[in-house]
């Protein structure tokens, strides 16, 4: 894992441009220790810190830092001041830097030592000779890119200077860096893609780990309050030829499996909907325009093809040497970064483009381009990570030796692969065997340690421990070249004594391509090549053929790549440093081989400084490229799940004032844990709307993420549904197992469920369906009503005044005859649209925050003249982070799942189910507490009434098995789920017709129900049937759910009575106590509607005149909120009988002494009464005054 160091933001302030600002912080170096190395000299080694290598000169702590800066900050100016400046005492003997040398073979060795040696022997001179501090300063601004939304600053930190002639080395232990910035203009096109990129997720664990001041810059990264896009679930992007795509098949149903989102893309595709100057160019415009969030969310790509059909980019690291073209797929990596940012054809050149490394996306390449050799590929791939087994922990290490010391009488150290081999075997990489070079005058030192060391290092033993070993990892260190790694072997001397090149020098092979065909496909390697060309692209390359016979993923160089002679660990950087944390991030983070592998470039490129040379570092990190899937791991991880929370799924009485925790049963990100519109850890209140203002905190020691939220309470009666989407990652970066809970919130003020004093309210219509809900944000439930007369296309509002009071509100025409509505954040700016199912389509009806809907869009998905929608209902089906998913049945069989993505671009997927003998009503919830939310139905009684409800098990991401028939009542009609019997299961309850009854049905825990138990209305008629619909609420303010049923028919007329069945506390139900209604009810609901924590009942009456909406108030016995001596009035003896109860131990409030709704009686309590009763406060139990904010205020408090 990476490591945060030890950074303060100190200082932040605005500078004299309103756009123009300064951050400032103080970077701290580590521990460190001065050690004896080589023949006198010493080198100065600090935690966590690499090194500045510029060959010939003093090798010194250095450390690259990548400051998060504002988003779409660019850098004016920067410096680097360093502080408490300490010379130590005594002299030291800094050892000199060695040079990087490419891991080539034969004559291009030669060469390039050759060159480097007159370069090391110049900058040694220079250096050595002078008393001028080195390096010349503490340290400087290096450049600025992105890591996805995150915009970064990288800053080299460098703590020591010395001094080589007087030999003194000075200590600065503190830095202070200053960046001046300036923010794009508002309405820029920079701006307009900064803003886009805000609401992006992804890479929030990546970030946390790699900015030093992280914690600090979130604030700049909070989300826009309304955004446009929408979130879709594709995850993993595999892109590939038209005629390729079969090839592929095994590989996407592997990783659906597996929970990742996987969608095929072709080039062909690609080619003609995005611009470009050529196919590589419009692939990463296509990814570019993906990755973020509210697009497709990408994490994953695989290119699956050979570069005749996905070409790799060209690129020049050495600017001042266009010959020297490097392949390289880290093109499709770095999306952020400015590849040719001076235009002049030659991307990639190392200070004349912005090429900025960090990765937005994983990737990795399949190099075939027919279909046989992708299925053969993929399938092994999926059977390598399906494998459990412990031969995957086994490696093999192979070591060949680069570079002997004293070569040609230079004095220079030389380069074991042993020394890098045997180093990780020592360390983590066990158990395994080690082949070493054992032949010529000079073998490697490790050859006598045979404890360690298994054989030499030859062509035969190679292929004889490799194809009988069963390796899960290998690791090839020799000279290179696109078919085979060679051995540099000292096979005589002059007499010299000194190994002089080219003469003395044999470069025998110890692998390439023919030996492929003798290994063991059937248990392939992990493999990392450390040799020049290796992965030639342009040839069949060794690479591409160990990845054809003998390996499930292979990283090789495209190019010649560059090692540090002499190196002897982590802190010397080139190659072997890479080489080293790769298998560091594979084995002890158990990380896929696309994150292992652009960890390793991130952590080389941000720890090692070599002046002078940077474009061969640069030319290490583009030629490194994996051949195979980016995702794939060494074992299968699985997803971390949710294990508990808090309140408990289904709880029918959690308090208003709750915090929602969940518990994981793995160590999880938490920086990948948020909340907001497009959080990873959402709420919705279902009346009182969504909590996009909140927090998320992660408890290590009990795996506990903890959601709060300013905005409370929730309402009491409402449903509050929680989600947790696979955004959120666990230390090993697997993906959370998507769970999504629900739970009722209490009505904390006890009643005998009597209900009188009813109120009346014409609407100008005929009442049919109603829908509770705060259109306005003033913390009281409103109502939606439909209009029932035939033809009608309208929606009514009414107002709530604060207190139970409706005032009708502007109507609103559809268009088409409305059926059935939901309420919900559609566009998800914070405010509560409504949808509304109509005959041939959904209606949604934006909110402008005010509780008015000016603006109405219409969906039909090809649905004509009579689809007659009827029944719709909203839940997160996909496991997406959002409610904006439905359930809606048509007059027929026909029952459709709509994945909803937002108003801006409409569904993400749309499935239709048929089932047999109709749907009379639908419900919406996790019957099996597996975090999917399943649907269940009624059928049409008049068509099959033995097989009376039927339940569509969630299988992952929205989508539904076959349906299972269950017996439900005679004649089930409607349907009604919530936890009946307190156990945290979902219960269901029926209302019947045919046998006049409500059915309930007992969740066994097993995926089933215990036998149905009937409880009967009694009517007075020979001819009836009913109820035909049922609701539940806490009527009585006792801790769990009341049914009420209604709508009897007698064969004569409706009945004009509501039936309330109270729960015995255990699932079992008293009554029913009839409630007679003015008129013949069209719909009933429950909710609290006058803000006193008891549940009210409100009735639609269709036509009766001249009032046909009918509210029957909770006034059964119980006393109201803040009536703590229980007679009837709240006056100043209430606050008085309240501070008796909390200081002398008084009796318990009768009415609810909470009136604050903080979730404790405190002495605050009595004070609010006083308040409310002196002063005009709020009510009991009403948080705020009634009146309705503005569209800043509500902005600002609920976004």
């Amino acid at each position: 894992m990476f490591h945060r160091f030890s950074a303060f933001l100190i200082l932040l302030v605005i500078a004299s441009s309103s756009w123009e600002e300064n951050l400032t912080l103080v970077l701290h170096a580590n521990e460190y220790e001065i050690t004896d190395v080589q023949e006198g000299w010493q080198m100065v080694r600090m935690e966590e810190f690499g090194s500045v290598v510029e060959p010939g000169k003093p090798m010194l702590p250095a450390r690259v830092f990548l400051i998060a800066l504002p988003p779409g900050a660019r850098v004016e100016d920067v410096t680097v001041e360093g502080f408490g400046e300490q010379e130590l005492p005594g002299t030291y003997e800094i050892v000199p830097s060695p040079p990087l040398v490419p891991t080539a073979s034969g004559e291009i060795h030669q060469d390039w030592l050759t060159f480097v040696r007159n370069e090391w022997t110049a900058n040694y001179e220079s250096a050595y000779t002078s008393d001028e501090p080195y390096p010349h300063n503490v340290g400087e601004f290096l450049s600025t890119g992105n890591l996805r939304k995150w915009r970064f600053a990288r800053v080299s930190y460098k703590p020591f200077a010395y001094r080589p002639l007087s030999k003194q080395l000075v200590f600065y232990p503190s830095a202070r860096v200053s960046i001046h910035y300036s923010l794009p203009s508002p309405g820029s096109a920079e701006a307009i893609e900064t803003e886009r990129l805000l609401t992006d997720r992804k890479g929030e664990g990546l970030a946390s780990q790699l900015l030093v001041n992280h914690q600090d810059a979130k604030r700049w990264y909070e989300e826009p309050g309304k955004s446009g896009g929408a979130l879709q679930p594709y995850d993993y992007v595999i892109i590939t030829g038209s005629t390729l795509t079969a090839g592929v098949s095994p590989l996407v149903a592997w990783k659906t499996s597996l929970g990742y989102n996987v969608n095929v893309v072709t080039t062909d595709w690609i080619s003609t909907t995005y611009t470009g100057i050529d196919l590589q160019e419009k692939i990463r415009n296509f990814l570019i325009d993906k990755y973020p969030s509210l697009q497709w969310g990408i994490e994953w790509v695989l290119l699956a093809a050979d570069i005749d059909v996905i070409p790799m980019r060209k690129c020049y690291p050495d600017a001042s040497n266009h010959a020297n073209d490097v392949p390289t797929d880290h093109y499709y990596a770095d999306l952020t970064g400015n590849w040719d940012s001076d235009s002049d054809g030659f991307p990639g050149e190392y200070g004349e483009d912005g090429v900025d490394i960090a990765p937005e996306l994983w990737v990795g390449r399949i190099p075939y381009s027919n279909v046989d050799s992708l299925l053969h590929i993929c399938n092994k791939i999926v059977s390598f990570e399906a494998d459990s087994s412990t031969w995957k922990n086994r490696c093999l290490l192979m070591g060949a030796i680069l570079e002997y010391f004293n070569e040609d009488g230079s004095g220079w150290p030389g380069c074991d692969g042993a020394d890098l081999e045997c180093g990780m075997s020592l360390e983590f990489l066990y158990p395994g065997d080690i082949l070493v070079e054992a032949r010529g005058l000079a073998p490697s030192p490790w050859w006598s340690a045979p404890w360690l060391v298994a054989d030499s290092l030859t062509y035969l033993n190679a292929i004889n421990w490799w194809s009988t070993g069963r390796y899960g990892m290998v690791n090839l260190v020799g000279h290179g070249n696109s078919s085979s790694a060679a051995r540099k072997v000292w096979a005589w001397d002059n007499g010299n004594s000194i190994p002089d090149n080219p003469a003395e020098f044999t470069w025998p092979t110890f692998f390439d391509k023919a030996a492929c065909a003798s290994l063991n496909d059937n248990y392939p390697s992990i493999v990392l090549s450390i040799g020049c060309d290796n992965s030639y692209p342009e040839t069949p390359n060794l690479g591409r053929a160990l990845l054809r016979k003998g390996a499930s993923g292979v990283i090789g160089s495209t190019r010649l790549c560059y090692h540090i002679q002499g190196w002897w660990g982590v802190p010397q950087g080139g190659t072997f440093t890479l080489n080293h944390m790769f298998f560091r991030y594979l084995t002890l983070d158990d990380a896929q081989l696309g994150r292992a592998l652009y960890s390793s470039k991130l952590l080389y490129y941000n720890n090692y400084l070599y002046p002078g040379y940077e474009w061969t570092d640069q030319q290490n990190m583009f030629d490194f490229c994996l051949y195979g899937d980016p995702s794939m791991r060494r074992f299968p991880v699985p997803a971390p799940k949710v294990v508990s929370t808090s309140p408990a799924a289904h709880d029918p009485s959690a308090s208003s004032t709750t915090s929602i925790q969940a518990t994981f049963d793995s160590d999880m990100l938490s920086a990948t844990m948020n909340a907001g519109a497009y959080g990873t850890f959402l709420v919705w209140g279902t009346q009182s709307g969504p909590r996009y203002v909140g927090s998320v905190g992660y408890t290590p020691g009990t795996r506990t993420a903890t959601f709060t939220t300013p905005h409370l309470p929730f309402f009491a009666g409402e449903q509050v549904i929680a989600t947790l989407t696979d955004g959120i990652l666990s230390g090993d970066s697997a993906a959370l197992d998507r769970y999504s809970f629900s739970f009722t919130v209490q009505a904390s003020n006890p009643t005998n469920a009597q209900f009188d004093s009813t109120t009346s309210y014409a609407v100008g219509g005929w009442p049919g369906i109603l829908a509770a809900v705060d259109l306005n944000y003033t913390n009281h439930v409103d109502l939606l009503v439909l209009d029932s007369r035939t033809g009608s296309d309208t929606v009514f509002t009414l107002m709530n005044d604060g207190s139970g009071n409706f005032i009708p509100a502007p109507k609103y025409s559809l268009g088409s005859p409305p059926t059935s509505v939901c309420a919900m954040d559609a566009d998800r700016d914070g405010d509560i649209d409504a949808v509304v199912a109509c005959d041939t389509m959904i209606v949604f009806l934006q909110n402008d925050g005010l509780g008015n809907f000016p603006t109405q869009q219409y969906y039909s998905y090809g649905w004509g003249a009579g689809s007659s929608l009827q029944n719709l209902r909203n839940n997160d089906l996909g496991g997406r982070g959002t409610i904006l998913d439905f359930a809606l049945s048509f007059g027929g069989n026909d029952l459709a799942v709509l994945l909803f993505r937002d108003l801006a671009n409409g569904a993400a997927r749309y499935d239709y189910y048929d089932l047999r003998g109709g749907i009379a009503d639908l419900c919406v919830g996790d019957l099996n507490s597996d975090g999917e939310v399943d649907i269940i139905g009624t059928m049409s009684p008049y068509v099959w009434p033995t097989d009376s409800l039927w339940i569509m098990w969630n299988e992952g991401s929205g989508s539904y098995a076959p349906p299972t028939y269950i017996y439900a009542g005679a004649g089930a009609h409607a349907i009604y789920g919530n936890d009946l019997n307190g156990d945290g299961l979902l219960d269901l309850a029926t209302a019947c017709i045919w046998d006049t009854s409500v059915t309930v049905l007992i969740n066994n825990g097993s995926g089933g129900f215990h036998s149905p138990v009937r409880y009967p209305i009694s009517i007075p008629s020979f001819f009836h049937d009913g109820p035909r619909q049922i609701d539940g609420s806490d009527l009585d303010g006792d801790g769990d759910i009341d049914l009420i049923a209604f709508n009897i028919w007698t064969g004569m007329s409706l009945i004009d009575s509501l039936y309330l069945f109270s729960n015995n506390g255990n699932g079992t139900f008293s009554g029913p106590t009839s409630y007679a209604l003015r008129a013949p009810p069209r719909d009933v609901l429950c909710a609290d509607l006058d803000s006193d924590q008891d549940i009210d009942i409100v009735a639609s009456l269709g036509n009766y005149p001249p009032f046909p909406i009918q509210v029957l108030w909770n006034t059964g016995g119980g006393a109201q909120c803040g009536d703590c001596n229980g007679d009837g009035r709240i006056t100043i003896a209430d606050a008085t009988y309240l501070v008796a109860y909390i200081y002398r131990g008084g009796p318990a409030p009768i009415g609810q002494g909470d009136v604050n709704l903080d979730g404790r009686t405190t002495i605050a309590d009595a004070t609010s009464l006083v308040a409310f009763i002196y002063r005009g406060g709020p009510p009991p139990c009403q948080p705020t005054s009634p009146g309705i904010r503005s569209v800043d205020e509500r902005t600002r408090v609920r976004r």
